[in-house]
């Protein structure tokens, strides 16, 4: 699982003992949920990352979560519909939907190895809690079929075509899928390539959808994770991505918040504004590390400018570049927050709806 679920209170649902304990001893779940369902699905293990303590770092939450809000071995509604982008963005890894039977198994596996770690009794509450741990893996497992029938592809696969190094760690990678990759400005997808196997990083698409098939994504490199991997892409390497997912973007006024990594959605929403015959104003409030990483500055202001509709507002959390930020242009002109947060910059009048990257 991949999408952060939110956490009701401990102790409000009737198998809040059972998610505690998952919740407490995180580890133990997922270790012992691995070691289940490698051992029934041997191809499984090729697909994700290497050293097991670094997959999965957030189902013992997440699971524990649905567990809190589920009553009567019924899965909250909420969590169904969030399960169910789930079952549809895990068809990236290639398995039938079958393979969630599978599953359910390693999960009440992890929740058995919990309870005997914590030294809490199987009691009717850790059944119960079984069933509904089957419900999550029926939910996701029919919406991964349906959306088989309707023939939605699972994945997108490309190459990369261009690199550009417009600081140390921000690259602009463009990827040629020869296909249309069919979101809406502001969504993300699941990334991989060939050299980060079983490592899937969010990333969003900094530009429009166009028909040519080429997506530019702004990848911030990270110290030891695959985005360090994806910021130093080579022309020529081949990605792979899942289904776009995220909420659409009004078309009405909005104030646009973006903070580091966060540029490149709402770059792509902005550009989509330029395609519309009457754009709606829009505040753009960018915030970055350092000026060099402020990269499109120039060109924003100058679109600024030219349009009645666009605002941008920049800023920086430390006033001067440091000597390794090394930016390919120079940037002024962005405000030092001092402290602040780009959100209290936000001016009395800008619109209401706000969306924040």
């Amino acid at each position: 699982m991949s999408t952060m679920l939110h956490r009701a209170p401990l102790g409000s649902g009737p198998y809040a003992e059972v998610a505690d304990a998952i919740a407490s001893y995180p580890d133990v779940f997922r270790d012992a949920v691995h070691t289940r369902f490698y051992q029934d699905q041997l191809e499984a293990r090729a697909l994700f990352t290497v050293r097991m303590e670094e997959a999965h770092l957030d189902l013992a939450p997440q699971v524990s979560a649905v567990l809190e809000r589920a009553h009567d071995c019924q899965l909250h509604d909420d969590d169904v519909e969030i399960l169910e982008a789930l079952g549809r963005q895990h068809r990236r890894h290639g398995f039938p939907s079958a393979v969630y039977s599978v599953f359910a198994n390693a999960l009440k596996d992890g929740l058995r190895a919990v309870l005997w770690e914590a030294g809490i009794p199987y009691s009717v509450a850790a059944a119960d809690s079984e069933v509904v741990l089957t419900r999550i893996c029926e939910t996701m497992a029919q919406a991964a079929l349906e959306a088989d029938y309707l023939g939605i592809p699972p994945a997108a696969a490309g190459e990369v075509i261009s690199v550009n190094r417009v600081s140390r760690r921000i690259s602009v990678v463009t990827v040629d899928l020869g296909l249309p990759m069919l979101y809406r400005p502001g969504q993300h997808v699941l990334a991989t390539a060939t050299y980060t196997p079983g490592q899937w990083v969010r990333l969003a698409p900094a530009v429009p959808p166009s028909d040519f098939g080429q997506v530019e994504f702004h990848v911030h490199r990270e110290p030891d994770s695959a985005y360090e991997n994806l910021a130093s892409a080579q022309v020529g390497d081949h990605w792979t991505f899942g289904q776009p997912v995220g909420a659409s973007i009004s078309d009405g006024p909005v104030t646009v918040i973006a903070r580091g990594a966060g540029y490149g959605a709402a770059r792509s929403v902005i550009f989509s504004r330029l395609a519309h015959p009457n754009p709606q104003r829009m505040d753009v409030y960018l915030q970055a590390d350092y000026p060099g990483e402020l990269y499109e500055l120039a060109q924003l202001r100058t679109l600024a400018a030219a349009s009645q509709w666009l605002n941008i507002t920049a800023a920086t959390v430390h006033p001067r570049d440091e000597w390794w930020v090394k930016p390919a242009v120079p940037v002024t002109g962005a405000t030092p927050l001092d402290g602040r947060d780009i959100a209290d910059l936000i001016r009395p009048d800008s619109p209401a709806y706000r969306v924040e990257f």
